[in-house]
Parts: C-alpha cells; sequence; structure tokens
C-alpha cells in the first residue's frame, strides 16, 4: 500500500538580489541570467563576477584571446598591451595555433615572455622561451614577443607563399 500526502503548495523562495565582486543583479520576473566572459583586466583571483541588472557574469581575467591572418612573409601582431602608467612587471604566457589555409599545414607554439616597465617604457627582461610544433612547409614561420613604446607585443611572421591563419590564447601575471 502505498502513501501520497498532499500538503499546501509552497512558494519557493527566491534569491532577491545576488551580490557580485561588482554590483547586485536583481531578479525581474524570478528571471537571472548567468553568462561566462573573459577579459583582460587584471585580477589577483584571475575569476569574478559581475552584475548588471537581472544579469550576473563570471569572468575569466588577466586573459588574452586574438584571431589574424599572414599572406607571404609578413609580420601581424597578434596581440598589443600596455604596461600601464607605473612601474609593472608583467609575465605573459600564450599558446598560438596556425593553419595553412591552401592545405591541411599547420603548426602550434607556446610562448613565455616576461617584461618591465616603468611606466612610460616597456623593456622585454630577457628572450622569450618558446617551442614550436611545425609542418614542414611551416617551418619558417616564427612567434616573437617584442616591446614598443610601452607595450608588450605577441607578433607572428608568415612563409613566402603562404596565407596562414593565427589564432592565439594567454594570460598574464603582473606585480
Amino acid at each position: 500500500m502505498s502513501q501520497v500526502f498532499l500538503g499546501s503548495a509552497a512558494t519557493p523562495s527566491v534569491p532577491t538580489s545576488i551580490v557580485t565582486d561588482s554590483g547586485t543583479a536583481v531578479p525581474v520576473a524570478n528571471i537571472l541570467n548567468l553568462l561566462a566572459d573573459d577579459t583582460t583586466d587584471n585580477d589577483t583571483d584571475g575569476i569574478r563576477t559581475v552584475a548588471s541588472g537581472n544579469t550576473v557574469t563570471v569572468e575569466l581575467t588577466n586573459r588574452f584571446y586574438a584571431t589574424g591572418e599572414t599572406i607571404g612573409a609578413v609580420t601581424d601582431d597578434l596581440i598589443t598591451f600596455d604596461l600601464g602608467l607605473s612601474s609593472a612587471v608583467v609575465a605573459f604566457r600564450f599558446q598560438i595555433a596556425s593553419r595553412d589555409n591552401d592545405s591541411t599545414n599547420g603548426a602550434g607554439y607556446n610562448i613565455t615572455s616576461t617584461f618591465k616597465t616603468d611606466g612610460v617604457t616597456a623593456t622585454r627582461i630577457n628572450t622569450p622561451f618558446s617551442e614550436e610544433d611545425e609542418d614542414t612547409s611551416l617551418e619558417a614561420a616564427s612567434i616573437n614577443m617584442v616591446a614598443s613604446g610601452n607595450d608588450a607585443i605577441l607578433r607572428v611572421t608568415g612563409v613566402v607563399g603562404e596565407q596562414i591563419s593565427w589564432a592565439c590564447v594567454g594570460e598574464y601575471l603582473v606585480v
């Protein structure tokens, strides 16, 4: 024999506000939107929450994403990052993938580099460390991190006669 209890229906508790690292979200008609994003903004935890209206966005901070293309042995600056107006040391780490648009050939790279600034001029501290995994036809392609003005730049160089698509994702730490 089974038993069913039919008690009085209760309305569930719904939050009236959600407090985040930056602001407070208030549900509209009991609806709260939860989104994800990434940003180059500096945050010591590497993640933060931001509220606006009835939306909370969870952000991965200190991150970069970019794409580019080279046609021939030309350069493309995938990332240009202003090091700021104060003295600082900034360490970068990037993963880069590239593909020859006319074939199935490709390459993958990892690069780390550290820069310092006095708030006016960027200086690369040492030669960047990089790992390269390239198809033979793309061995002339290259990646580098360079300083220009007060910027740290992730620069790629293509190959004569090739049209190459590039994508990168990276992160940084600053003290």
